[in-house]
């Protein structure tokens, strides 16, 4: 039998660099909300149990077609809370998964292909994977004034992208302890190596484009037509 696998989608962001009228987790693409989005992506797998979808207290979401079994957690006041709300849902349930995926909603372009591939590391899974690209710009530390202060070698410097999967306990345990050490932290990725484990990148399309402010989401609605 296959480990059990479930996907934690996130949308309960506040948006504030993207608008002070609009959560980003609401905007459309093609007629469907980046919630939307992200729960029809995670409902064709079969490898897939379960979808809890973390959202604003205030917010209510229908997903009548969906395959897969839907359940809704409240927000916290951070992402790391918010990630931990849905953790300790899973762990209540009787029948807890090996492993977990966890989802940013405002990356709306997640190839098939490199979701596939994610699955395919689950039965061999010990800690946690992510995906990733290698960094091919040059990269400048500036000070606040934006004037240059540090060239960057960016030689073995890879940016991170969701969705990340990781063993189930684990991942849970790690963000206890985070949550009990008022830790801020970027991923679920450095989550696991606050808690000293060895996670491991998968290289993944450059694509995967995070909707952060208002200019992104033209460029994000054409690669998304695109693929």
């Amino acid at each position: 039998m296959g480990k059990i696998t479930d996907a934690i989608v996130l949308a309960a962001g506040k948006s504030k660099r993207y608008s002070k009228k609009k959560y980003k987790q609401h905007e459309k693409i093609s007629g469907n909300t980046l919630v939307s989005l992200s729960v029809e992506m995670f409902s064709v797998y079969k490898e897939i149990r379960n979808i809890y979808i973390v959202k604003r207290k205030e917010d209510i979401y229908r997903f009548n077609n969906s395959k897969k079994n839907l359940f809704y957690v409240n927000g916290g006041i951070s992402r790391s809370k918010s990630v931990f709300n849905a953790l300790k849902a899973i762990h209540k349930v009787t029948s807890r998964p090996n492993n977990v995926i966890i989802h940013d909603s405002a990356r709306p372009i997640v190839k098939h292909a490199d979701l596939k591939s994610l699955l395919s590391k689950s039965s061999g899974l010990t800690t946690g994977i992510g995906f990733g690209y290698p960094i091919t710009n040059a990269i400048k530390k500036v000070k606040s004034n934006l004037i240059v202060q540090e060239d960057m070698n960016r030689d073995k410097l890879y940016v991170t992208f969701t969705p990340q999967m990781f063993n189930f306990i684990k991942i849970h345990d790690a963000y206890k302890k985070i949550i009990s050490a008022k830790v801020d932290i970027d991923d679920d990725l450095q989550a696991m190596r606050f808690d000293s484990h060895k996670v491991k990148i998968l290289l993944s399309s450059p694509f995967n484009v995070k909707l952060t402010y208002q200019s992104d989401l033209t460029d994000i609605i054409k690669v998304f037509k695109s693929i």
